[in-house]
């Protein structure tokens, strides 16, 4: 967690938020598509 902490976020989804308003061209996807691929691998 040293890098969550650097940027005072509590979850992978807060930090994929993060980069997503810092570098949204990084990202094909939006981040509430991120969100509904980590919540269906975890089932």
């Amino acid at each position: 967690g040293g890098l969550r902490k650097e940027i005072k976020v509590r979850t992978p989804y807060e930090a994929l938020e993060y980069w997503y308003n810092l570098k949204p061209d990084l990202f094909i996807r939006k981040p509430d598509m991120f969100r509904s691929v980590v919540f269906e691998s975890r089932e």
